[in-house]
């Protein structure tokens, strides 16, 4: 079987999809029926690894899940990337921030602070 045949398959939904179980589980049935082994999803952060955390066990023939977030943007010149200084020192997230801040305000400065206090506990752990 040549790879390219199969290489490129998607599944578009409506905005939202993740709180729609309806929805959620079309999806499955539809990666399930494809021969696909590899699932890249693009929705994100922290919703496309919520999502995979919740259907990976539906979805037996996928080896490899990707959960790639804005890196469709960027690639496909959607979205701009940060300087590359800032890529460089860490901190594209705000530049992100300051292109999109009522999207992403929520998520750093809400979403994110258990994730950063996970890591300050980590941290601290291992002085």
């Amino acid at each position: 079987m040549h790879w390219a045949k199969h290489c490129c398959r998607s599944i578009l939904s409506v905005v939202w999809f993740e709180k729609n179980e309806a929805e959620c589980r079309l999806i499955v049935e539809r990666i399930n029926r494809s021969t696909a082994t590899v699932l890249v999803i693009g929705v994100g952060a922290p919703k496309q690894e919520i999502w995979i955390s919740k259907y990976k066990s539906q979805l037996p023939q996928i080896d490899i899940f990707m959960a790639v977030g804005a890196s469709i943007d960027f690639e496909a010149g959607n979205k701009p990337r940060s300087p590359q200084w800032m890529s460089n020192a860490g901190i594209e997230w705000l530049y992100r921030l300051y292109c999109e801040p009522k999207r992403l305000w929520r998520r750093y400065f809400v979403d994110d602070l258990p994730f950063f206090w996970f890591i300050l506990k980590q941290k601290l752990k291992r002085n």
